[in-house]
């Protein structure tokens, strides 16, 4: 099966318990816009992984909570094989619950692309 045609989002490439996210929560490289902030560190698996952090207390209804989240892992999985190996916590702002699906798609593109630039170097 080709990359291109393995675009799931399995359990593997999650972030799953509490040491995942102290892991990267301990010294992460930030890159932040007015919907999200994004925390990375290098993993030494074979292939990145997405923690979501999508607060009740910036987002109050359980419906936009669930969209903002199904719209990261969506932008994740489809560019998956594009990302260097490292660990992502996504958290979202309040201003997350006002933008359509796509303004937050493209600003996930663009946390994306920085990404590649800071990790491929």
């Amino acid at each position: 099966m080709t990359e291109s045609a393995n675009l799931f989002f399995k359990p593997e490439q999650r972030l799953r318990n509490g040491a995942d996210y102290d892991t990267v929560f301990s010294d992460p490289l930030r890159s932040r816009d007015q919907y999200f902030l994004l925390l990375t560190r290098n993993n030494h698996q074979s292939h990145p992984r997405l923690g979501l952090i999508v607060s009740k207390k910036k987002i109050r209804r359980a419906v936009s909570r669930n969209r903002i989240k199904r719209i990261i892992r969506n932008s994740f999985r489809l560019n998956q094989h594009q990302l260097p190996h490292v660990d992502i916590i996504v958290l979202a702002y309040q201003q997350a619950d006002q933008a359509d699906t796509v303004e937050l798609g493209q600003s996930l593109q663009k946390h994306w692309k920085k990404l590649n630039r800071k990790f491929r170097l």
